[in-house]
C-alpha cells in the first residue's frame, strides 16, 4: 500500500513531506520532490546522454517502412546536474527485467529519468531512493 508520509521528518526535509511516500514500510521520494529540493539548493541545469542501448529490438515492416516497435534490451543514460553545490553525475538503466510491463515500451525515458533522479539525490544529499527508480510494484 502506498501512502503519504505521516511520521516526523528531520527538520531539513519537513518542507518536502508531501513528496515522501511510504511503500511497504520503506520511505521513497518522488522525482518531483527531488527536483524541488534541488531547485531550492541552487540547481542551474541538467544534461543527459545516452550511453548505450541494446540492439535487441522488435522490428516491423509496414507499407514499405521499417518501424522499431519495442526496444527490448538494456538502455543506459548518464545525467549531470550542475548548480551552486557543484556538478554531480550518475548512471541510470532500464531493461524489461527491471521495469514493469507498462513501462517496458518506454525504456529510454525510464533510463533517463533514473539517471537524473540518482544525480539529483547526489546533488541534494537526499538519502531516499526515488520512487521512479523502482520496478513495477505490482510485478
Amino acid at each position: 500500500m502506498t501512502k503519504r508520509y505521516k511520521k516526523q521528518l528531520p527538520e531539513s526535509l519537513e518542507k518536502y513531506a508531501e513528496y515522501i511516500i511510504n511503500l511497504q514500510g520503506k520511505d521513497f521520494i518522488t522525482f518531483k520532490g527531488l527536483l524541488a529540493m534541488a531547485h531550492d539548493q541552487g540547481l542551474r541545469g541538467i544534461e543527459t546522454e545516452m550511453i548505450s542501448i541494446d540492439k535487441d529490438q522488435t522490428i516491423e515492416e509496414k507499407n514499405g517502412k521499417t518501424y522499431i516497435t519495442n526496444a527490448t534490451g538494456l538502455t543506459i543514460f548518464r545525467a549531470k546536474v550542475v548548480g551552486d553545490k557543484g556538478m554531480y553525475s550518475a548512471i541510470g538503466d532500464a531493461s524489461p527485467r527491471n521495469v514493469g510491463r507498462m513501462i517496458a515500451p518506454h525504456l529510454i525515458r525510464m533510463a533517463e529519468t533514473r539517471s537524473i533522479a540518482r544525480a539529483l539525490r547526489l546533488y541534494t544529499g537526499c538519502g531516499y531512493t526515488a520512487i521512479e527508480e523502482l520496478g513495477d510494484k505490482n510485478d
